[in-house]
């Protein structure tokens, strides 16, 4: 967990095995108003939520930080074959179904949008706003995505493409708890298989 062991697992995988897609999947914190938990989040952007300066303002004490969010996008073709996937009829109805244990009442729902990555587990509903200040279109947190981006962006050819898919656990704020954990890994997880069998080859990763 985290983005230096992801980093570092992501570029010894590369470098070892030399795949076509690499995918990180798993859990995450969804922004509240725009998730619900379980849903599916594909990053597109994914940043940094912790790159920046902090500066001191002239004439008082106050600490403030400025965001640099340089951004990975998600490869158009990947994103047309997840939203492929996400919009094939009975699909994430099965995903949400085939969960043995305690589940929501609705089915998830697939967002393609950004995400951030950051150092910290958050369980603080101020620093949620504060990371959602630096991008509109913010629909989810985690730890290790922009990591794994890294890793293929600064790999050598032949330079696989790379996918982020988190499920949403909890929402970053005092109500956090480890009660969603396994339903969300199981929806991230299975969306990337049903996202594999049934879009690679078309993709042509």
């Amino acid at each position: 967990m985290g983005m230096p062991a992801a980093a570092v697992a992501a570029s010894k995988l590369i470098y070892s095995f030399r795949p076509r897609l690499v995918a990180v999947v798993g859990i995450c914190a969804g922004v509240r108003g725009k998730t619900e938990i379980g849903d599916i989040l594909v990053a597109d952007p994914c940043f940094d939520w912790g790159a920046g300066k902090w500066l001191k303002n002239p004439g008082s004490d106050a600490i403030q930080f400025h965001p640099a969010a340089y951004q990975w996008r998600l490869d158009e073709s990947l994103r047309v074959a997840a939203r492929a996937v996400a919009d094939t009829p009975g699909v994430l109805s099965r995903i949400h179904e085939s969960f043995s244990g305690e589940r929501p009442a609705q089915q998830p729902k697939v967002v393609i949008d950004a995400m951030a990555s950051g150092a910290s587990v958050l369980q603080a509903a101020t620093t949620m706003k504060d990371v959602r200040e630096q991008h509109k279109s913010l629909v989810g947190i985690e730890m290790e995505s922009c990591a794994v981006f890294t890793a293929v962006e600064y790999s050598s050819e032949p330079r696989p493409k790379c996918i982020s898919i988190k499920s949403v656990c909890d929402f970053g704020d005092e109500s956090k708890s480890d009660i969603a954990h396994a339903y969300a890994a199981h929806t991230s997880s299975n969306f990337l298989y049903e996202f594999a069998i049934t879009s690679l080859v078309e993709v042509q990763v």
